[in-house]
This record gives C-alpha cells, structure tokens and sequence, in this order.
C-alpha cells in the first residue's frame, strides 16, 4: 500500500513541471493577442519605442575640436562624452547606464526661461559626426533618430556657415549664418531664434567638450522645415473649415471689459475670415454659423464632410490670475517623440500618434505663416508658435490643422480693443494674406515684434 502511495506521488510530482511548462507556452501564445486586442479598440495609437541607433562605420568616436579655444578653468564645463567602441549602441542612455533608451524628459519647465546651470537633467550626449553631407530636400539621415547632433554638423549639412560662439559658459550662446539672417541659440534655452523669429524646440540644447548639440527632434520637425520647408497650399478647389470655437451653453472665457463672452467674438471672427476667403475662392465651410453648442468630435466630423484641405480652430485666451498676460499664440499638434510646450492636466506621452500626426511639417509651417502675419498685421505681443496635445480639435484631423489664439480677454487693454470690430477685421484680414498663396516658404515676411515667452503660459481652458 505505501509503496503504490509513493509511486502515485512522484507521478504527480514528476508532471508539475510539464504542466507548468504547457502553461507557459499558453500564456506566451494567448498573451500578444489579448494586448493587441486591447490596443486596437483605443483611437491612440503608440509609437514604437525610441531603440537606440548604431553608429555608422565611418562615425568618429569623440567628439570634434571646440569652435572656440576653451573658456577660462572657472568656468565649470559638461564633461567630454565617453568614447564609444565601434560596435556600441548609441542613444539618449551612455554605455552601462541601466535606465531604457526611451527615457526621454517629458516635463517642461512650467516658465519658459532659461534654466539655472545643471538643472538639465539628460545625460551628456553621445554624438553623431561625420555624416554625409546632404542637400535640401533631401531624406533625413536614417542615423538621426533619437540621437544629438553637433550644431555644427547640422549646419554643414545645410551649407551654412559654420557656427560661431559668442559667450562662453554653461549658457553659451552660439549663431550660425544662413542666407535669410541668423540662426542663434542659447545653452540650456527652448528658445531658439530663426531668420527673426523666436520659436520654441522640445530639448534644450547642451554644451559638450565646448561642442554645442541639438536634438534630432528639434532639427527635424521644428528648424529643418523652418530653414528649407515650403508650405502647399491648394490651388484650385480650395476647401477651408472655419471653427468659431466654443458656443451654446459653452461661452468660453468673459471679456472682463464688458459682457460679451468669447463664443461670440469668435464666430464674428470666423464669419469676417468667410466673406474674405469666399471673395478670393476658397470654398468656406463654418462648424457653426449661429449660436449652437457643439462638441469637439462634430467639429472634427464637419472637416471630414466637407474634405477640407485646411482646419482652422478661432479662439480668445484668458490669464486666470495673470491679468498683465497678453499677446497671440497659435498651437498645431505635437510631433510624436517631442514634448508638448503646453500640457495643462493632459497625460501628454510622447510616443501617442494620432490621426494629425500625418501633418507634422504641414502643420508648422501653416502655424508659423499664419503667426507670423497675425503680429504683422495687429503688432500684438508675440506669445509664439506652440504645440500641445491635449486639444481634440486638431489631433482628430486627417488635414493641416491649426488653432488661432486672437488676445487676452483677461487683460484690461487687449479685452477692449478685441471687442472693437476693427480689431476682429484685422484679425481676419491677417488669416486669409497668410493663405493667400499657393507655395509660401515659412520664412517670408518681416520679423515679429519682441518675443513674450518668458512667464507661464497659464491659459483658459480650450479643446
């Protein structure tokens, strides 16, 4: 009897591991279409992780001489990057450090000056040197991808002249000569200026071994179109959506000068941008024409509707607490890797895609044409080109999309002059000489008026 127990127990004993091992197998089988399933029923789609991108054979492995000799032993300097074996990844994470290559900083300082010395929190950059020289308008460099990249190397590549450091330092402050004015930025600074105007990149650049970096990000989606983009408009058939914004019940933020609320200057705007742009043949479709409540998803339906080629979104800003705020901003979507320049309490992951997505340059460049003769025509403050992603009214769109701050309803001055008529008419006027055109290079036009970007961009709450 004992011995046909102990014979029946290791049988039993003896299959726990096969079981467990056809369990595991189920799992690993079953498991990747469940997750799939799960992924497919959400509208957002996630990019793929950011893995790191091997050297080229021909790559130098340190970095190149200092533009400048070295500044003074006082002034403390980011180390040199370790040199890197020919066989080594290379990526946002150095050799041996356990964190994923994927951690890029999604946060954003909440002011957008420029930081105190050593509160940028990368790690010193692997570069990238020696890459083929390229002309406008061709691929970008497949090597480019979540790595950074010399100043000088980018500048190179678009046959500029090579850059030039004007102070020395952990904020040093270098320019690059182009044929349409300067290009200058500053260590440590989201600020960049370009051919005259100031824009906002999502990774300040860092000095390494006097070396200034940029990241591939920035150069690709933000100074890249800037410098040799164009943007398409339609010549024929030109189909354009207007979207006053908010309406209804949603009446948007209160002029604090008198008792209008945003949903009606709104929609005076988007019907004196109509009249306009029908006089010049664009096809004019308003998301509303009276004073109806609709949602963000209809707004988005009627340009689907309609196979706009153009979305544009009209809206007023408010300060909540900040009265003195003031200015024009205009936002489109944020490219997928990049950090958004406004979050709000929106889960903003980089790697989300949304339809918009599609756009990236498109939208940047119309965002920027369209800024650009908004401070021409109104000499407002120039508040800046800005992206986010928390606005459903533009990531939805299968086309260009861009979403127009007009002024401060908050501030005492600007809330009066956005509630005289004239100002809502130059506001229009400005929208439809910006799309006036057919192939606009986003640089044309004379430089804006000083830039506002430092303080918080604390702005009512939009789409």
């Amino acid at each position: 009897m004992i011995a046909a127990l102990t014979l029946e127990l290791r049988l039993r004993l003896g299959t726990m591991p096969r079981v467990l091992a056809l369990y595991r197998c189920l799992m690993l089988a079953v498991l990747p279409g469940i997750l799939a399933g799960c992924a497919s029923s959400n509208s957002v789609t996630r990019a793929r992780m950011l893995t790191p991108v091997a050297l080229p054979p021909h790559a130098a492995t340190v970095p190149p001489a200092p533009l400048i000799s070295a500044p003074p032993a006082s002034v403390p300097q980011t180390p040199p990057p370790a040199a890197l074996p020919p066989d080594s990844a290379h990526s946002l994470t150095l050799a041996g450090d356990s964190a994923p290559p994927a951690q890029l900083p999604l946060e954003i300082p909440k002011h957008l000056e420029t930081p105190e010395p050593g509160t940028v929190s990368l790690p010193a950059p692997n570069g990238v040197f020696g890459l083929p020289r390229l002309l406008s308008g061709k691929p970008w460099p497949e090597t480019w991808f979540n790595v950074w990249v010399p100043f000088e190397t980018w500048t190179e590549m678009n046959h500029l002249a090579s850059p030039v450091q004007l102070t020395p330092g952990t904020q040093a402050v270098f320019t690059a000569g182009s044929a349409g004015g300067l290009i200058r930025l500053k260590i440590g600074s989201q600020q960049v200026s370009l051919l005259g105007h100031d824009y906002l990149i999502g990774f300040p650049p860092r000095i390494v071994g006097g070396v200034p970096y940029l990241h591939s990000l920035d150069l690709q989606k933000t100074l890249q179109p800037l410098l040799t983009g164009t943007l398409e408009l339609p010549r024929t058939n030109r189909v354009i959506v207007i979207d006053a914004g908010h309406g209804g019940r949603d009446s948007g933020t209160r002029n604090t000068f008198g008792p209008e609320h945003e949903k009606a200057f709104t929609l005076d705007w988007a019907r004196r941008l109509e009249s306009i742009l029908s006089s010049n043949g664009w096809t004019v479709v308003l998301t509303r024409s009276n004073d109806v409540e609709m949602s963000l998803t209809e707004r988005v339906a009627v340009a689907e509707r309609a196979r706009a080629d153009l979305f544009l979104s009209l809206h007023f800003n408010a300060g909540a607490q900040h009265s003195a705020m003031n200015g024009l901003e205009t936002f489109c979507l944020t490219p997928v890797g990049l950090p958004s320049t406004l979050r709000r309490d929106f889960d903003d992951n980089p790697r989300d895609v949304y339809p918009n997505n599609a756009h990236d340059q498109a939208n940047f460049l119309l965002a920027s044409r369209l800024h650009r003769s908004l401070l021409k025509t109104t000499g407002a403050t120039d508040r800046g080109v800005r992206r986010a992603r928390f606005m459903t009214v533009l990531r939805g769109q299968n086309r260009p999309a861009v979403l127009l701050e007009g002024g401060y309803l908050s501030n005492p001055t600007e809330s009066r002059r956005i509630a005289t008529p004239a100002y809502r008419q130059l506001l229009a006027e400005a929208v439809a000489q910006a799309l006036d055109g057919s192939a606009v290079h986003p640089a044309a036009g004379n430089p804006s008026t000083a830039s506002a970007f430092s303080g918080t961009a604390d702005a009512a709450a939009r789409p």
